[in-house]
């Protein structure tokens, strides 16, 4: 485990002028994105938890609860940004609050994610349940900050 994370919430306008939706993005450098990410945006929910283990949440949150947050209308550029820094990027769009925010609110127990984290790190890895509890809290603060005129980027590293 040990995965980084960060959550940078944008203005639509900046990603879209980074790229428009299901086309190429701009011919720009990975650092040149995160220029105007770090310019444009706010760093956002501030929580010390494993990257790996929320990859393995977003996963389960897509198979068995039908919340789907690893695509968007943004996948393209999420799959260049990605490619561009080798690592693993996930936009967060108004679309996922209107269709998530009240699913994530429900109330989550270590015991909801068992299976999924003794698939993923084994029985003997101690706390993954416990993260992707924090997890599905985290994710919905985030959702919960999208406006009609923003996006999170959530970023691992």
């Amino acid at each position: 485990m040990s995965l980084f994370i960060e959550f940078t919430l944008l203005p639509i306008s900046i990603l879209r002028s980074a790229s428009i939706p299901d086309e190429k993005p701009l011919d720009m450098s990975y650092d040149a994105y995160f220029e105007q990410f770090e310019l444009y945006g706010k760093k956002v929910c501030d929580k010390k938890l494993d990257g790996g283990v929320l990859i393995a949440l977003l996963v389960h949150l897509s198979d068995n609860e039908d919340v789907e947050l690893m695509t968007s209308e943004f996948d393209v550029l999420r799959d260049f940004l990605s490619e561009l820094g080798s690592i693993a990027h996930f936009i967060f769009t108004k679309s996922h609050k209107k269709k998530y925010l009240h699913k994530l609110e429900k109330p989550y127990s270590e015991y909801d994610f068992e299976a999924t984290a003794n698939t993923w790190y084994g029985p003997d890895e101690k706390g993954v349940s416990k993260i992707m509890v924090e997890g599905v809290k985290l994710f919905h603060q985030c959702l919960s900050l999208i406006d009609d005129e923003s996006v999170i980027i959530f970023r691992i590293f």
